[in-house]
């Protein structure tokens, strides 16, 4: 493989890897639900060119920003599921379960 190829397969997975990072800061957003795909290793053989290193690396903060995100969302999702449990607790009628009535006493 010529080092244009080799640069040219890693723009291509770099792509990849960008494309999939902004579909994920746009669902968070958009506060869509995050449906991640299975991580693939990037397939190229060889090393990252170094004309590629500093696009690789700004792509990698990004991802990093991007999971501490999701965490933050997932923890508000999280708390705003519990307040919503304990209004549903607070405010349910004594009628929504079932009553029974010992008619023998």
């Amino acid at each position: 493989m010529t080092t244009i190829d080799s640069a040219r397969a890693w723009e291509v997975e770099l792509d990849r890897l960008e494309r999939a990072v902004l579909g994920i800061e746009r669902r968070l957003q958009d506060a869509f639900p995050v449906e991640l795909d299975e991580w693939v290793p990037p397939s190229p053989e060889v090393p990252l060119p170094a004309q590629l290193l500093p696009r690789a690396r700004a792509i990698h903060d990004r991802q990093v920003r991007a999971m501490g995100d999701i965490a933050r969302a997932m923890q508000r999702t999280g708390r705003q599921r519990d307040f919503a449990q304990r209004i549903a607790d607070a405010t349910a009628s004594p009628r929504a379960c079932a009553t029974y009535i010992d008619q023998s006493a």
